[in-house]
């Protein structure tokens, strides 16, 4: 008796990927510098999944069911696909949560010093308790910006990188005269370091532009965060941050997911990018205590590779100098 075999044939409807550059650098050398041989190699021995939990919002969970949907874990990233003949809304949002996972993470990497807190408030409309996660990142392709054209145009979740402003603090990157620059110190009269003299020759890296400003909400009682995001329901306590991925973009159809209604023929590939973080290197003595053998820098942590000659020090713990209360230096210490 003959079997009757239904198959489905699924497509991709987006891919997301996520890079740390303390992970994929090469000491001074940046990831996408590095020779394409190697590059692959970096990627190969990468798992963003040791770093960072990814996971959809239960609202978005439903949601993806709800289109026969699936969605998977990567070591870049994650992959959500569906099958080829299911028709999408162009105004459909899905929404994922990003948890830390590497008690490390913000050690070696380059938030600007703003490590995302809970606030909570009472909604009186709806009398229920609003979640609200201060300095956290909102990433989305309604918002990020390109690098390259044609077949070699990336596509980033970040925001295009802000100009330089006089309030801006230590670790922020940003645009300066034409060039990708970074905040080493506080202001009035910060240090800074050039990433690259072109920005639009460099990743766009996560910045503090990503973290968007909340409005006022009326019949709401506490005092609402300035800047941070308001969690979906559901979403753990502890989020770092959210991506938000919307099926249309309007103004940018390469970062769009679908095209009448249907997933496109090549998925797009979302990207999002973290600095590693750059620190002053401070050597000092084992045997005679408190004696300083000397300190340079500042210079990148990473994990392959040294951008100087001597010992690198442990990333797990940084130390910050202060003038009142401005930020000097991010410290590493190094006992030789």
């Amino acid at each position: 008796m003959p079997v009757e075999r239904l198959t489905t044939r699924y497509a991709r409807l987006f891919e997301l990927r996520v890079l740390h550059h303390y992970w994929l650098d090469e000491g001074a050398t940046i990831f996408d510098a590095l020779p394409a041989a190697a590059q692959q190699e970096r990627l190969q021995g990468y798992d963003v999944r040791t770093l960072l939990e990814i996971k959809p919002t239960g609202a978005t969970g439903a949601q993806l069911k709800g289109l026969q949907a699936v969605w998977k874990p990567t070591s870049l990233g994650l992959v959500v696909g569906l099958p080829a003949d299911v028709s999408v809304e162009d105004t459909s949002t899905f929404e994922f949560t990003l948890r830390i996972v590497d008690p490390d993470f913000l050690a070696y990497t380059a938030y600007g010093l703003t490590v995302p807190a809970s606030v909570d408030a009472y909604g009186t409309p709806t009398r229920r308790v609003l979640r609200f996660r201060s300095d956290a990142a909102l990433y989305s392709n309604l918002t990020g910006c390109a690098r390259g054209t044609g077949g070699a145009k990336q596509l980033f979740l970040s925001m295009e990188v802000p100009a330089r402003q006089g309030t801006d603090r230590i670790e922020y990157i940003v645009k300066y005269l034409g060039a990708l620059v970074q905040l080493l110190a506080d202001p009035p009269a910060p240090a800074t370091v050039v990433l690259g003299p072109v920005v639009g020759d460099l990743p766009a890296f996560a910045t503090h532009a990503d973290i968007p400003a909340v409005a006022a909400l009326p019949g709401v009682v506490g005092a609402l965060p300035s800047r941070g995001i308001l969690l979906p329901d559901g979403a753990p306590r502890d989020t770092f941050a959210l991506i938000r991925i919307v099926a249309i973009r309007a103004t940018d159809p390469d970062f769009s997911c679908t095209v009448g209604g249907v997933a496109k023929p090549v998925a797009p590939v979302f990207q999002l990018r973290f600095k590693n973080r750059r620190t002053l290197w401070r050597r000092f003595s084992k045997s005679t205590p408190g004696t300083k053998l000397s300190e340079a820098g500042p210079f990148p942590l990473t994990y392959a590779g040294n951008p100087s000659t001597a010992q690198k020090p442990a990333t797990g713990a940084v130390k910050l100098d202060r003038a009142g209360a401005a930020i000097t230096n991010i410290v590493s210490e190094i006992f030789m």
